[in-house]
């Protein structure tokens, strides 16, 4: 039922604004069609995605690499550490974090004093590079953190955060502070009967072997992995599209969904290696939450994290329920009073592309990350 009623609101919303924005312009009888156009030309539309803020190739993997986007700031009197953010790497790209104006995580970073601010990009794989695991991400994300100095504010969203909480497990010492978005932690947390059923019965096929039997290059595909997160954000698609209709007079809301639509209809696979490994590892085993978690025979201990833990869920995300990332505030060792927890009236996209949420969620939060990264610089 709250489903049905959200996408009766935002078709209402959509409409009035729509009329009010259309009155206001006076607009002539053909106006509406017009307008029409313009809506299908950015729903329908494909270009490539792209970075909206300059930056330059600091470090290059055959898999990745890390984007410099820091400001003259970064280098004057009182500069903090440098900030690395981790964009997911899960069937779309990352400039996920940096997709327009109104819609970037990067930008807002800036916006809050982080100038020495630096990015993973996730490259496509070739057929060649399929075999790209867990040891060789985490190997980028230690090398990205030594060619930055050897201690950094880490941020990460959605896969990425997962990500930059296991490194921070791996090396403490190189992590002064840690921002995690919309990530899974505890796969077993605020989900239902029925997926709770779906995980043990994967961990009986994982036990069994037959995991090694299913079809990986079509799960691990970049337009699986897009499609199955239309499927789970399709309201929220929904009032994307309303959204904009109800702005369509705005060029900046235009500008900025034609962004998004860019990045969401242009998937990226993901390496059969690191997919296979996160399924079984991460979701179906949930070993990062029980602390049975392994990478190159060293375990991942989320206990071994101490310093300041800023944490951000979406109350709307369907994908990673909040109560799965709250729980990494419980694994660690950083003190109570050291632990920030944020929630926005958003989906799992929504975290890192809608504009209200940059602005009074993550801008103040950033802040503050800036704030104790300069006292404990």
């Amino acid at each position: 039922m709250r489903v049905i009623r959200e996408v009766a609101e935002a078709a209402v919303t959509s409409w009035t604004g729509y009329a009010r924005g259309a009155l206001r312009r006076d607009r002539a009888p053909w106006g509406p069609l017009a307008d029409a156009a313009v809506f299908w030309q950015v729903v329908l539309h494909r270009s490539p995605p792209r970075f909206h803020h300059d930056s330059v190739t600091e470090k290059l993997w055959t898999q990745a690499c890390l984007r410099n986007f820091s400001t003259a700031a970064a280098a004057g009197p009182g500069s903090i550490l440098p900030t690395l953010v981790v964009p997911p790497r899960s069937g779309q790209t990352s400039c996920v974090v940096d997709l327009s104006p109104r819609q970037s995580l990067l930008g807002t970073c800036l916006e809050a004093g982080l100038d020495d601010l630096h990015c993973i990009e996730w490259l496509d794989p070739t057929a060649a590079e399929d075999d790209w695991g867990i040891e060789e991400h985490l190997r980028v994300l230690d090398e990205a953190v030594t060619a930055l100095g050897g201690r950094v504010n880490l941020v990460g969203f959605s896969q990425g955060g997962w990500l930059a909480a296991t490194h921070a497990a791996r090396r403490p010492e190189s992590v002064a502070t840690l921002t995690v978005a919309s990530a899974p932690i505890d796969c077993e947390r605020g989900v239902d009967a029925q997926r709770t059923a779906w995980m043990r019965a994967g961990r009986s096929r994982v036990g069994a072997g037959v995991v090694g039997g299913l079809p990986w290059d079509l799960l691990q595909s970049g337009r699986t992995q897009a499609a199955a997160l239309n499927l789970a954000e399709w309201p929220t698609e929904w009032g994307r599209m309303m959204a904009l209709w109800g702005a369509i007079d705005d060029p900046a809301a235009v500008e900025a969904e034609t962004a998004f639509r860019n990045w969401i209809n242009h998937p990226q696979d993901v390496p059969t290696a690191l997919y296979r490994w996160t399924l079984e590892h991460l979701f179906l085993r949930n070993e990062l939450a029980r602390g049975e978690m392994t990478v190159g025979g060293e375990r991942i201990d989320l206990a071994a994290v101490e310093c300041p833990l800023f944490l951000l869920a979406g109350t709307r995300d369907t994908v990673t329920p909040p109560t799965q990332l709250w729980a990494l505030a419980d694994l660690v060792s950083t003190p109570r009073e050291s632990v920030t927890r944020i929630t926005a009236d958003t989906g799992h996209l929504g975290m890192v592309c809608e504009t209200e949420v940059l602005r009074r969620q993550w801008l103040p939060l950033l802040r503050d990350v800036a704030v104790v990264s300069a006292r404990r610089g």
